[in-house]
């Protein structure tokens, strides 16, 4: 009698799973063919340390759509420009939203930014926010001039002999200031305080990179996400997450201590979201956290990938001697 009541907690407990298993051979969906797995694995074993490629060889054999399974949780596998488009034009709204990860709901300050944000009115709102006040053209034409100027100014001091032999520059390191600067300076001001520079933030954007890229065992197998905090990885997303509040913290006591005295310069993105925070920001409702993840959201997806755009075209420029001196005699 007592062995009956022990096993009664998992014997009820096992009875969704039950039903789930039941149901499901009644339940025929349409699915795109799929890689045979492993039982609780399911096509994890079959990925590489190059996951890109493992897939596309996937795919030649199971078509450009298909259908994998990382660990518990199904994944949707497109390898082909037409489907991808068929994909984001056509159904887009049913992959409008991201699966909310841990790491980055500790990031983003519990998805309070765009990229992560679920998809609704208040993530158009946050959108449109950005899209008039922060990315229009006219705004940053004026601000890409003047750090295109303080860009050419470094290289030719570095040019000059500022610590290289032979008068070498980093080209990754400048086109990285330079992306961030601009960023910067439309979305929080030109000025900043001692230690708020681009070398502290590109650390932070990359070290958010790979915590993001990595693989998290919760992310396959929701329910191990304990195993975070044995491992480490909830530490690391703790520890970079409070990185991210305090810089963000000092851009926005920056902004408002300014406000505070009068300041009626130019307003940045920073200053328009404070704004609307003290005017009642709409439908939006900004509080400080939403500010901090819409700020941190527009520095990094801003700098980082029009860093990595800048790089991979001047790395295809050195590779096609031809394309440079077309360029070179176009700006001569």
């Amino acid at each position: 009698m007592s062995l009956l009541l022990l096993l009664l907690p998992f014997l009820l407990l096992s009875l969704p799973l039950a039903f789930k298993v039941l149901l499901s051979g009644k339940t025929q969906l349409r699915l795109p063919p799929s890689p045979p797995g492993l039982p609780l694995l399911g096509n994890l074993h079959q990925l590489s340390s190059l996951p890109h490629r493992s897939l596309l060889d996937l795919s030649r054999k199971y078509g450009p759509v298909m259908l994998i399974r990382m660990g518990q949780v199904p994944v949707l596998i497109v390898c082909s420009a037409d489907a991808a488009q068929e994909l984001f034009k056509t159904h887009d709204l049913a992959i409008s939203a991201r699966p909310a990860s841990k790491a980055a709901m500790k990031i983003t300050f519990g998805a309070r930014n765009i990229s992560f944000a679920p998809y609704g009115e208040r993530w158009r709102q946050a959108k449109k926010l950005a899209v008039v006040h922060l990315l229009s053209p006219k705004g940053v034409l004026s601000l890409r001039d003047e750090e295109v100027r303080r860009m050419m100014e470094r290289v030719a001091a570095a040019c000059a002999g500022g610590g290289r032999p032979r008068g070498e520059v980093e080209l990754s390191e400048v086109l990285f200031e330079y992306a961030n600067a601009v960023v910067y300076h439309a979305a929080a001001g030109k000025e900043s305080k001692e230690g708020r520079t681009a070398t502290r933030y590109r650390a932070m954007v990359h070290d958010g990179s790979v915590l993001l890229g990595g693989f998290h065992v919760d992310d396959a197998f929701p329910a191990l996400g304990w195993l975070g905090a044995i491992t480490g990885t909830d530490a690391k997303l703790d520890r970079l997450g409070g990185r991210f509040d305090e810089f963000l913290s000092g851009i926005l006591q920056e902004h408002i201590e300014r406000a505070e005295k009068g300041f009626n310069g130019n307003e940045d993105f920073v200053d328009v979201l404070l704004s609307l925070q003290k005017d009642g920001a709409g439908d939006l409702g900004l509080a400080e956290m939403d500010i901090k993840a819409i700020t941190s959201d527009m520095l990094a997806a801003g700098t980082d990938t029009s860093f990595v755009s800048l790089e991979w075209a001047m790395a295809e420029l050195v590779r096609n001697p031809r394309a440079m001196k077309k360029l070179q005699d176009e700006l001569s």
